[in-house]
């Protein structure tokens, strides 16, 4: 029992810093995307950073008060 909860402290810490690292580079891909189009929030990448951040603050809120 005691292995099991160690192992899991680690996995945990390990899932948590793969999903920052994907984070980071999904935002670096699409902001560098965005300033190639000339920094217009019109443009594919712009759109998808906007819903992401409406989506993903919507679902914060929503998990907070609910």
């Amino acid at each position: 029992m005691g292995f099991a909860r160690i192992v899991s402290v680690f996995f945990l810490s390990y899932q948590g810093m793969l999903m920052l690292i994907v984070a980071y580079v999904v935002n670096s891909h699409l902001v560098g995307k965005v300033n190639e189009a000339g920094s217009n929030p019109g443009s594919c990448a712009g759109i998808t950073l906007i819903t992401m951040f409406l989506l993903l603050t919507a679902g914060n809120i929503v998990w907070i008060v609910y």
